[in-house]
């Protein structure tokens, strides 16, 4: 039962899980990183007025922190 209950609060954490849209059954429904990854990069670059590279940048920190390149201290 341990186990379950620390894998909700791992999931219910990470940025794949979408916390607030809740399947019927009361599951977390998941994220896909790269469909999200595609729409941020237009909506970044209508947003923030930066250039398509700047924008991939920044959808990458955002939704790739591994192989974004930013440092992961805060």
């Amino acid at each position: 039962m341990k186990l379950i209950s620390i894998t909700i609060i791992v999931l219910s954490m990470s940025p794949l899980v979408d916390v607030e849209d809740q399947q019927e059954n009361g599951r977390p429904v998941i994220i896909d990183p790269w469909k999200e990854f595609i729409r941020c990069v237009p909506e970044t670059m209508n947003h923030n007025k930066v250039s398509r590279d700047a924008a991939v940048e920044i959808c990458t920190a955002i939704w790739f922190p591994d192989v974004s390149g930013v440092s992961k201290k805060r």
